[in-house]
């Protein structure tokens, strides 16, 4: 696997290929990583900034979450459980994102955990508004 440089695209992103196209000029993406907090700097959870990485394949489905920075006062109850980011793969960035609906509501830390969805959601629809067209879209 192997990964394009961040570069000054906008927005943000690295683009993955399951084989390196420097090697294989004929390699096309499998999908793209983004940090939330490049796309998404002015969504706040309760208390600050809920930095994730985040992938995407070539269908608009999130391959997988990884949550990586964030002062939230309930996040060892809500999104620093391993439980939190499985929930998101394999979802599509049309589905909701939304607490309660979709996404899996943990009790006393509400504000982080609908901020966490809301900037798992924006972020992965703008990567998909700059790489996919709505036909690809699964």
């Amino acid at each position: 696997m192997a990964f394009t440089p961040r570069g000054e695209k906008d927005p943000v992103y690295f683009t993955a290929y399951a084989v390196d196209p420097a090697r294989d000029p004929r390699a096309r993406p499998i999908g793209w990583a983004f940090w939330s907090s490049d796309l998404t700097p002015g969504e706040l959870g309760y208390h600050g900034h809920i930095h994730m990485l985040i992938g995407m394949n070539t269908v608009g489905r999130l391959t997988g979450v990884i949550v990586d920075i964030n002062t939230e006062p309930y996040g060892d109850i809500s999104i620093n459980l391993p439980e939190f980011p499985v929930q998101f793969k394999g979802k599509s960035i049309r589905d909701r994102f939304e607490v309660g609906h979709d996404v899996d509501l943990v009790s006393r830390a509400t504000i982080t955990v609908k901020a966490a969805a809301r900037i798992i959601r924006e972020s992965s629809r703008m990567v998909a508004r700059a790489v996919l067209t709505p036909d690809a879209l699964k």
